[in-house]
């Protein structure tokens, strides 16, 4: 069972504002996904994935939603 963060309505884990913002300044001071996994006790693919997101403001293509808004130009 992990430790850290907080469990969603959705029940999914979700990490707390403080624990992202240690988990990019760790990244940011070099250390490897899996370093920053051990501490927060998840895998490093997860540390990735909020790293990607959070710190270099990245969404991985699959996880993207496109919309599309059709409108009408009034004149």
């Amino acid at each position: 069972m992990m430790k850290n963060g907080y469990r969603s309505l959705h029940h999914s884990f979700r990490f707390t504002p403080y624990e992202l913002s240690e988990m990019c300044r760790m990244y940011a001071n070099g250390q490897s996904y899996k370093e920053i996994g051990q501490k927060f006790n998840v895998s490093a693919l997860a540390v990735e994935g909020h790293i990607l997101k959070h710190y270099l403001g990245v969404i991985p293509k699959e996880n993207q939603i496109k919309i599309t808004i059709n409108m009408k130009m009034e004149e």
